[in-house]
């Protein structure tokens, strides 16, 4: 493991191996960081803008490049401090490859009309991690091309390794409204934002060449996107998860911005808002969707504490009775009760018809072992050749703002847990073309 530095001040014939003899360009300390654990010291003055290409392979997944924005004269261990900038002109890409850890720098490819993009985790293998922390990437230093992109392993060929790519607190800046996040590797984004003035029509789309990815998208601020931008879009395959973050004033987007027809994709939306809630959800998949609902709720049922809500659930014609259901998000309850049976119940109502266990169901996680924590798993669905039969009506009050005709259920299933603990339920409408309100407060006995 060898530490180089970079500096304007510097010459790309020094060795770089300290400030007094540091290289003057990224591409030159790059060449000598070549070792899996090398460390890279970026003097926060540098203003590194080349039109040669800049593609620069990391350390391994167990032992990284490091790469670090500080105050030239800053030895390690020290503290970074952000400032050093990697540019290009020109349609010049910046790649990088391998495993590296990058702390405090602005990396933006491109300038004016030009297609450059900035590729992270593109390789056939081994599989890497990469994570930027405290960075601001993207393409706004000019580039203003629509085809331009920021690539999280979105690349040819179709067979490139499993990879990670983490941005801890990182800004994304963009030159177009076209441009995007076109994702085909594994992507966590936390903190940071999307910085203006260029707000992008759509964040991210998932898939390429239909390597279904899972994104985590948490604390992040879009309220600088357009009030009717959609986070993913024009996606085919993922699991992609938004929590805790900041949507546009008056946002009329979408999570996904089509219908989804592969039932490889979810969107999920968990306390995302412009206003001071902690209860809205909004999850968009293949055979319906779920929201937050705060006219049509349970007298009593669940709350944040000052606002009463209930899950709407709604599915569409792929829905499928008895099989495939639209799935609730995880329902969560205590147990204090061990060795004896407990009945756990979620309120319901529809304003379509009374429904039947085939047309939806309640499914519950229980620890059913004793000794180990080993889950035991129990449903109300219809059996397989079975005959359906109607869930239990229930005389509980509902606040129903649009004087709806309302058929009152409850779901119901009974458990006997072995150990204390918690209790998971979730909720599957499997009836096509079907709205169903959900009180998510788990009523136990």
């Amino acid at each position: 493991m060898t530490d180089f530095y970079v500096s304007p001040s510097g010459l790309d014939t020094n060795d770089g191996l300290s400030w007094a003899t540091a290289k003057q360009t990224f591409n030159g300390v790059m060449a000598l960081a070549t070792a899996a654990g090398d460390r890279v010291l970026v003097d926060k003055a540098l203003v590194d803008n080349q039109t040669v290409t800049r593609s620069y392979a990391g350390g391994t997944l167990y032992n990284p490049l490091t790469i670090c924005s500080v105050d030239n004269g800053t030895t390690v261990p020290g503290e970074v401090s952000k400032g050093g900038q990697l540019l290009t002109t020109g349609a010049i890409h910046i790649s990088f490859s391998g495993s590296v850890n990058v702390h405090g720098l602005t990396i933006a490819p491109g300038n004016a009309g030009n297609a450059a993009t900035l590729n992270m985790g593109n390789q056939t293998s081994p599989s890497v991690l990469q994570t930027y922390t405290d960075c601001a990437l993207g393409l706004y230093h000019g580039g203003t091309n629509a085809s331009a992109r920021v690539n999280i392993g979105s690349q040819s060929p179709s067979n490139l390794a499993r990879s990670l790519i983490v941005w801890n607190n990182c800004t994304l800046k963009l030159g177009s409204t076209q441009q995007y996040l076109e994702i085909g590797q594994d992507f966590i984004w936390r903190g940071g934002a999307i910085v203006p003035p260029t707000a992008p029509v759509g964040v991210m789309r998932v898939g390429y060449q239909g390597r279904g990815s899972s994104v985590l998208v948490e604390g992040v601020d879009f309220s600088a996107l357009q009030s009717t931008s959609h986070l993913v879009f024009n996606s085919s395959t993922g699991q992609v998860i938004f929590r805790n973050c900041v949507l546009p004033t008056n946002w009329t987007g979408q999570p996904v911005s089509a219908d989804i027809a592969d039932p490889g994709l979810r969107v999920e939306l968990h306390n995302c808002d412009s206003a001071d809630t902690n209860y809205r959800l909004w999850i968009v998949a293949a055979n319906g969707s779920i929201r937050s609902e705060t006219g049509t709720y349970r007298q009593g049922g669940a709350s944040d504490g000052v606002t009463p809500f209930s899950l709407k659930m709604a599915t569409n014609g792929n829905a499928t009775p008895g099989l495939v259901g639209l799935e609730s998000p995880e329902i969560t309850a205590w147990s204090n009760v061990v060795d004896a049976p407990i009945t756990l119940s979620l309120e319901i109502v529809c304003g379509v018809t009374i429904l039947g266990n085939s047309d939806i169901w309640l499914e519950v996680q229980h620890l059913g072992t004793s000794g180990v924590p080993k889950s035991s798993f129990v449903n109300n669905r219809v059996k397989p050749l079975a005959t359906s039969a109607y869930h239990l009506g229930s005389t509980e009050g509902w606040t129903n703002p649009d004087a709806l005709t309302m058929y009152k259920q409850r779901l119901s299933v009974t458990v006997t847990p072995r150990e204390l603990g918690a209790l998971q339920l979730r909720v599957v409408l499997g009836r096509p073309n079907t709205t169903v309100f959900i009180d998510p407060k788990v009523q136990v006995t």
